[in-house]
């Protein structure tokens, strides 16, 4: 069904593995042809293309929970975080420790 109805330039075989898999893409276009409204990422999508850092993908699915918060979504028990694949996680986690013990 999300393939034929909601999807516009991604197609879903496997859920919740092809989410992960696309490193958000398929979120973000599901929010994006559900809703009409293009999320505004500005200028994470620049970095994401230079530098893939799992902060960065955590910053653009923040905004879209935000997002979808804003308009009756009731998310508020999802963190960003737990939307990346396992790799991507524990480099999170990881890096968000190193900060967190230098300040």
């Amino acid at each position: 069904w999300l393939n034929s109805n909601a999807l516009r330039t991604s197609s879903l075989h496997s859920f919740p593995g092809a989410f992960v898999e696309s490193g958000g893409r398929l979120l973000f276009d599901l929010v994006e042809s559900l809703s009409g409204k293009r999320l505004q990422f500005g200028h994470l999508d620049k970095l994401m293309s230079s530098n893939p850092e799992p902060s960065i993908l955590v910053q653009k699915y923040e905004i879209a929970l935000n997002y979808l918060k804003s308009i009756g979504g009731m998310l508020s028990h999802i963190k960003p975080e737990l939307l990346l694949d396992l790799d991507d996680y524990l480099k999170f986690k990881s890096t968000s420790l190193k900060n967190n013990i230098e300040r």
